[in-house]
């Protein structure tokens, strides 16, 4: 029997009256990305690799953020001049920054490499549409330094 003290029940009939666990947790209203981060998320090439069975979480958001330093790396250089030996470092992070994400736990397969060389054009594509003119050269540079330090 529950014990009655300054009118609140105690014991298992307190228990049997409040609301289950289930309607006392807050409900949770789903955030709403901001327009900056929609746009720079939407069309990252390397959004499907979230949650594929061999690609470590930790890995995805890893080489999503190695993605967008590269991009805005990318963009700054072609947009405030054309150093191609500075794009062919991005390009040489860019393929550091991989190497170092798939020694932890090798991922990344015929199919990654592709998708990484895409997202460089990707990239390349992105920037030329920014700047308004063609970036040959400056895509050539971004993929000869990937190329040059990549181990995969």
């Amino acid at each position: 029997m529950a014990e009655r003290h300054s009118g609140r029940l105690r014991g298992r009939d307190a228990q049997d009256l409040a609301p289950p666990r289930e309607a006392r947790s807050r409900a949770r209203r789903p955030r709403c990305p901001q327009p900056e981060w929609v746009a720079a998320n939407a069309a990252n090439p390397l959004r499907d690799w979230d949650g594929l069975e061999h690609i470590p979480r930790t890995a995805h958001r890893k080489a999503i953020a190695q993605y967008k330093a590269t991009r805005d790396a990318f963009l700054a250089e072609v947009t405030g001049g054309e150093d191609h030996g500075t794009i062919v470092e991005i390009g040489r992070a860019f393929g550091a920054g991989f190497n170092a994400l798939d020694s932890r736990t090798p991922f990344i397969e015929t199919v990654e490499r592709e998708e990484l060389f895409n997202a460089l054009d990707f990239l390349a594509d992105e920037a030329q549409t920014a700047a308004g003119r063609a970036l040959t050269a400056a895509r050539a540079a971004l993929i000869e330094g990937a190329n040059s330090s990549r181990d995969w």
